[in-house]
């Protein structure tokens, strides 16, 4: 996994954990942290204007790190970072615990994108990004 803090953070949200997100002993379940990363990815890519029914992202590797337990109640702040590599994007999400100050979880998930059924090279989110850094620069 590529060191993360290397690429700068293009999207946060912010929330909270629900009591659906918690497992029996009280942590968020191991599932919802990588449900988590794929709201934020969904939610950056829509905010590009990027229609993810039509340039669908197909997520083929994950690398995950848990580093602390999260709890009901608990508010926390997903950062996502992304770099292309050379066939495919990597979409690279922290997770942080905003009621302790620790970071809970970190992952990076490799995606190609596919339109009509057949993998392509999608530069129009690195337009998109660039687009929207005018935007917010003017």
């Amino acid at each position: 996994m590529t060191d993360i803090a290397d690429h700068p953070i293009v999207y946060s949200l912010e929330d909270i954990v629900r009591d659906a997100e918690v497992d029996m002993q009280g942590g968020v379940a191991n599932f919802a942290y990588l449900a988590l990363a794929q709201h934020v990815r969904h939610t950056f890519l829509k905010s590009l204007g990027i229609d993810i029914n039509v340039l669908m992202p197909v997520v083929t590797e994950v690398h995950g790190k848990y580093h602390q337990v999260m709890r009901e109640s608990h508010r926390y702040r997903l950062d996502l970072r992304f770099y292309r590599g050379r066939l495919r994007y990597h979409f690279l999400t922290e997770i942080t615990n905003l009621t302790t100050g620790a970071l809970a979880f970190t992952a990076d998930q490799e995606v190609v994108f596919i339109r009509n059924g057949v993998p392509v090279r999608a530069d129009i989110i690195v337009e998109a990004i660039a687009r929207t850094a005018n935007i917010q620069g003017e």
